[in-house]
């Protein structure tokens, strides 16, 4: 950039106190860590005060450890700076802990954007959907039915009766007999209910399968002929074979269309007994 040797340096001795990177100044690059290595390279883009970083998977190629400290140290450096970052990453738990908003992408192009808290919540889509939340949401084959008290689907041979207003009444994509995706988080299955009673319906399944992830647990629970994923708080006196009644919250069940796959309830969200 041609600039004066008196403000080159002060620019990067910013730059390395804010990253703290000033020991490392008169390193060779090939004696750096591969964490070293990338705060030199945020060091570098800082230096030309730009308007906009992008950051394309800075973070691919670390341990977990130094991701984790890199991460929180990006957080740190753009609540600093104030400047736009744009970040591209295929982890999608990366994304929901840094991201202000998220773009989903698919082949190329967007297909949904909106805050971490709106796109898990309120995934417009099957792709979506199945992207956002780890382990990724269920999926069950259904047909929407007309009842007395609304719009309900079966799920595991339990109808599940969905919630006034979370459907849209108008919608022409609402017909009795249609074929829909049943989308239910793992989380969002409970084996203790929690909340308001009326709002949560039972299924009983049998534990196949259950891997300790430190505060929780994951199982593979069987109903029938189906198979499907649920988290549970480690506390939980459980083992596999058991055979356990897991209740599902009518607010947290996802409807799509078989057809176009897309989301057919609204944002309209209910504190759900967490």
């Amino acid at each position: 950039m041609k600039l004066p040797q008196e403000e080159i340096e002060r620019r990067v001795e910013e730059a390395a106190k804010i990253l703290d990177i000033e020991y490392l100044l008169n390193r060779k690059p090939k004696v750096l860590s591969g964490g070293q290595r990338q705060r030199v390279a945020l060091g570098r883009a800082m230096v030309r005060e730009p308007v906009v970083f992008l950051l394309d998977e800075p973070l691919s190629n670390l341990d977990v450890k130094m991701r984790t400290e890199l991460r929180e140290q990006i957080v740190s450096l753009h609540r600093r700076l104030k400047t736009t970052f744009i970040y591209v990453t295929h982890d999608q738990a990366e994304a929901m802990q840094l991201g202000d908003r998220l773009a989903i992408m698919d082949t190329g192009k967007i297909v949904q954007t909106g805050t971490p808290q709106e796109i898990y919540n309120y995934p417009n889509s099957v792709y979506v959907a199945g992207f956002v939340g780890a382990p990724k949401m269920n999926f069950f084959a259904s047909l929407l039915r007309e009842t007395e008290k609304g719009w309900a689907i079966k799920l595991m041979g339990q109808e599940i009766v969905i919630p006034e207003g979370r459907l849209a009444k108008r919608d022409p994509a609402l017909q009795a007999g249609k074929k829909v995706i049943v989308g239910v988080r793992p989380e969002e299955f409970r084996i203790e209910a929690n909340g308001e009673a009326e709002d949560f319906e039972t299924i009983e399944a049998t534990l196949d399968r259950i891997v300790p992830m430190g505060p929780e647990m994951h199982a593979e629970a069987v109903c029938g002929k189906q198979r499907f994923l649920i988290v549970f708080a480690n506390r939980a006196n459980v083992q596999s074979g058991d055979v356990v009644k897991l209740h599902v919250n009518r607010w947290s069940v996802h409807v799509f269309d078989a057809e176009t796959e897309k989301n057919l309830c609204r944002p309209v969200f209910k504190e759900m007994g967490r």
